[in-house]
């Protein structure tokens, strides 16, 4: 079937990847990782596209999202899933990491978005979370199970360990191994990302003398939460009621000669109720004018920010069997780095519509913004006035979008155990055929 060469410079989803990614980057991704450029049905540089695009019909399969993003124009023939699948082999890994790594940065300026910064330090959270994948082989020798004394997990996991803006809830820098692979050991991959002058937020998984030290020598600020065995000494009390204690590395060789670093300690509870839950901070802000410890502590509950991001990929990918389809584990990294890229790309126009709204980016609904971006996608403006037209207006009804406070929790966060009398199906209970019923019917009178 002829088509016209042009026919895939305007599909219909360019114009919103456009913004973000443009066509120059996305064709250089391609060419400078050893991959043909030379015209297909579906051009490897378009598929790219597609792959990234596939987050905004995250439940579809990939040969729909490709028909609903082929061009209004020439109509050329959709590729099979078959023939996608080996387009995506070609393709490979190297393009999508290309580009997370080139095109993708830090949105929130400290003039436009204040929310996204305190006292001229950028927010920025580290957290890890967990991503089921297809049950194949490959993925299970790769990524491995989840598991406890009872039975395995139904589905291989892959962990993520990602930075995140909490202000604009933007996922950075991300970092993906198997699931047996510790929290801790994926965040010092990610340390060289975090960028100087910032305030970096983490829960108890990520204390260790190791960050401190990296968070000294590359000049950012850390604010994390420490475990009940931690211990801290008060060397010296402050205004505030937080203290100044030490931080020293283990008696090892490799640690021999390492200074111990001073951090500042903040203890503190929260009365909900009969409730009382204490807690305790420690930061590298060593005086309380670079932040009372009042602030300090209400801050740290923005880091659960990072939370709710997740809860939008992870929401967006609920229709699917596992999240990720990707039968090899290059093709799980390939669809998890453009699923997560398209994820950056709403939340980029959701920064654009809070900054035209004076709002700050949290409180634009994530699922309102998504569906007004999947019913816009339709158009196809053919000259730059027209791109900005579209995109003025695209702004403007995400900026319309109702805001509402957070909802509280309802119900209390409790253990739930749940045993089961029976014994797990293995594949051996198969071999014999089932047995007739034999029901006895009785007429009761």
């Amino acid at each position: 079937m002829a088509y016209r060469k042009d026919a895939f410079t305007r599909p219909q989803f360019l114009t919103a990847l456009k913004l973000v990614f443009p066509a120059a980057a996305v064709r250089r991704a391609v060419a400078r990782n050893g991959r043909a450029t030379r015209d297909r049905i579906w051009p490897q540089w378009l598929l790219l596209w597609t792959l990234i695009g596939w987050f905004f019909q995250a439940d579809w399969a990939l040969p729909a999202v490709a028909r609903w993003f082929r061009p209004l124009a020439g109509r050329p023939r959709v590729p099979s899933e078959a023939a996608l699948c080996q387009a995506r082999k070609r393709l490979g890994y190297k393009p999508v990491w290309w580009v997370r790594t080139r095109l993708v940065g830090w949105p929130a300026e400290a003039a436009r978005d204040p929310t996204a910064f305190y006292r001229g330090r950028r927010l920025v959270g580290v957290d890890g979370t967990t991503f089921s994948v297809a049950d194949t082989p490959a993925n299970v020798r790769t990524f491995g199970r989840a598991g406890n004394q009872y039975k395995p997990s139904g589905y291989p996991l892959v962990r993520v360990m990602a930075l995140c803006e909490l202000g604009t809830h933007a996922l950075v820098r991300w970092v993906a191994r198997r699931y047996r692979r510790g929290e801790r050991t994926l965040l010092a991959r990610l340390v060289r990302f975090v960028p100087a002058g910032s305030l970096l937020l983490g829960d108890r998984n990520c204390h260790g003398y190791g960050l401190w030290d990296e968070a000294g020598r590359r000049g950012f600020d850390l604010l994390l939460r420490v475990a009940k065995g931690v211990k801290l000494p008060a060397n010296r009390r402050l205004a505030d009621g937080s203290y100044l204690s030490a931080i020293r590395p283990r008696r090892c060789r490799a640690n021999r000669g390492k200074p111990a670093r001073v951090v500042r300690v903040i203890e503190y509870q929260v009365r909900d109720g009969s409730k009382v839950a204490r807690g305790r901070l420690v930061t590298s802000l060593l005086t309380p004018a670079a932040g009372p410890a009042r602030e300090l502590a209400e801050l740290y509950a923005s880091r659960w920010e990072q939370e709710s991001a997740f809860r939008e990929v992870k929401g967006e990918l609920a229709g699917r069997t596992v999240h990720l389809r990707g039968h090899s584990p290059r093709a799980v990294l390939q669809e998890l780095d453009a699923l997560l890229l398209g994820h950056h790309v709403v939340r980029g126009m959701i920064l654009a519509a809070a900054r035209a709204a004076g709002a700050a980016p949290v409180e634009v609904s994530f699922a309102g913004a998504l569906r007004v971006i999947q019913t816009r996608l339709g158009g196809r403006p053919e000259t730059p006035a027209a791109y900005a037209r579209w995109y003025a207006d695209l702004v403007a009804e995400i900026a319309a979008l109702p805001r509402r406070g957070r909802r509280r929790r309802a119900y209390p966060r409790v253990r739930k155990v749940v045993r089961c009398e029976w014994p797990v199906k293995r594949p051996h209970h198969q071999q014999h055929k089932p047995k007739p019923l034999r029901k006895r019917l009785t007429i009761v009178r």
